[in-house]
């Protein structure tokens, strides 16, 4: 039997001017937050090793600080990720970070097809209605470390895979994210495959800074 191994680690942080983070993981010794503000939870086999997360292929980490969190009117988070498996199943998407779990499906989504990583994010203003935003960013080269960024900031979202250009979606002032019962996963969702490959410096802000898509945030 093929095993594969995803590898997560974490290096220092340095918070930008104005707007601190809430949750900042290493993965040196512990799975444990840098600040022991935001818990976590660890399902299969995820172990530590060498200053890493080690992922055997059926594991993955959860955040319950966002379990119903609408993450509304700013936030930002960043982490570095890198694809290092066989996509033999073309059709079927994989998991980067996801909300969905169990029956539940996700309103905030971020998977990877062969070379395209998309955003999925269901946005409402009164819970009674909903609209499905999806930004994709085509020609990602996939096999090499690659910074994401998300960012929300009140009337827009932002979303910036490596150097390519930023996208942005134009959205209602009161919309925001479907509220989920479930923790954003790092490494699996809803309908997706799990994710093979190495997942760096989570970082997540409950603000946003002027020019966080252009500065450097891991130094």
């Amino acid at each position: 039997m093929l095993q594969i191994f995803v590898v997560l680690s974490i290096i220092c942080v340095s918070s930008l001017e104005g707007c601190k983070e809430q949750c900042l993981f290493h993965y040196d010794v512990t799975f444990n937050d840098a600040h022991s503000r935001c818990g976590h939870l660890t399902r299969g086999d995820v172990t530590i090793f060498d200053s890493k997360a080690v992922f055997s292929g059926d594991g993955y980490i959860s955040l319950p600080v966002f379990e119903r969190n609408t993450l509304q009117p700013y936030f930002a988070m960043a982490f570095k990720v890198k694809y290092t498996g066989k996509h033999g199943n073309r059709q079927k998407s994989i998991a980067i970070l996801s909300n969905g779990c169990g029956e539940s499906r996700p309103s905030i989504e971020l998977s990877l097809l062969e070379s395209t990583m998309t955003l999925k994010m269901v946005l409402t203003v009164d819970e009674m209605k909903s609209e499905e935003v999806v930004l994709s960013v085509p020609n990602v080269d996939i096999r090499k470390e690659t910074l994401i960024k998300i960012g929300q900031d009140g009337n827009k979202i932002q979303f910036k895979v490596g150097d390519k250009p930023i996208h942005v979606m134009e959205k209602g002032m009161y919309e925001h994210i479907v509220l989920s019962e479930c923790p954003l996963q790092i490494g699996s969702g809803y309908g997706l495959l799990p994710l093979v490959g190495e997942f760096d410096e989570f970082v997540f802000y409950p603000c946003i800074n002027e020019g966080f898509f252009e500065q450097e945030i891991f130094p």
